[in-house]
């Protein structure tokens, strides 16, 4: 399959709403975590402000999205894709999750991700691109005649990290993930920022998210962890 055109673009706050349409406006933005491995493993102590920030080159960035375009195209057509060796340090990393959100203009097509990566960033966005396209039961599978329609927007999580102050996180900077238990629920950075949320609200929200009650992060026993994401557009 040709290489595609389109180059992608990094930003803290991706365009308009990943939001679909749900009865309740923060229970439709993103799937729970796909969480493969005990998070008690993965996850790092922080007062809250030292979570990294994720650097990845441009050139490493379009190559991201061209895998998950080609992913995409191959999968929906189901034609084969040829394996590709990839070597960039940057994309073989197995430091971060990712989260893969397609969208049709505003409306959102589909989007899956994990907060815990087991294999590199490559892999993960590729297996992602497949799940978003197909397993997330909010919406109907992409079809072949709106591929071309079809916007991919890539968001790479930095791992994350216990923390001991929720109030002192940046809203429009950290992401939020809420465990208690069995019940867990994630959003990303950008979605605070765009409903105009403080960290109060964005914190209740996540909880709503997972199932919890709205005041479930005060509680002895619930876990609050932070993350960055670095925001990738395909660009047309």
């Amino acid at each position: 399959m040709a290489e595609s055109t389109r180059t992608p673009r990094a930003q803290s706050v991706s365009r308009q709403s990943q939001l679909c349409q749900s009865a309740h406006p923060c229970l439709g933005l993103i799937r729970a975590c796909k969480e493969t491995r005990p998070e008690i493993d993965l996850l790092r102590f922080s007062g809250g402000k030292s979570v990294e920030n994720i650097f990845i080159p441009a050139d490493s960035q379009k190559r991201l999205i061209v895998l998950s375009r080609q992913t995409l195209e191959s999968f929906v057509l189901g034609t084969k894709i040829l394996k590709e060796d990839v070597s960039d340090s940057y994309l073989t990393t197995t430091d971060y999750g990712a989260f893969v959100s397609l969208h049709r203009g505003e409306e959102l097509r589909g989007c899956i991700g994990t907060c815990f990566p087991l294999q590199p960033l490559y892999e993960t966005v590729i297996e992602m691109t497949e799940a978003a396209a197909s397993r997330d039961q909010r919406v109907l599978p992409i079809r072949e005649d709106e591929l071309s329609d079809i916007h991919i927007d890539i968001s790479v999580l930095s791992p994350l990290e216990l923390v001991a102050s929720p109030l002192s996180l940046k809203v429009g900077t950290h992401g939020l993930h809420i465990s208690r238990r069995e019940k867990r629920g994630v959003l990303l950075p950008q979605v605070a920022a765009e409903y105009g949320w403080d960290i109060k609200i964005f914190l209740s929200q996540t909880c709503v998210k997972a199932g919890l009650a709205k005041e479930a992060w005060k509680w002895p026993g619930t876990q609050v962890s932070s993350f960055t994401a670095l925001v990738i557009e395909e660009q047309k």
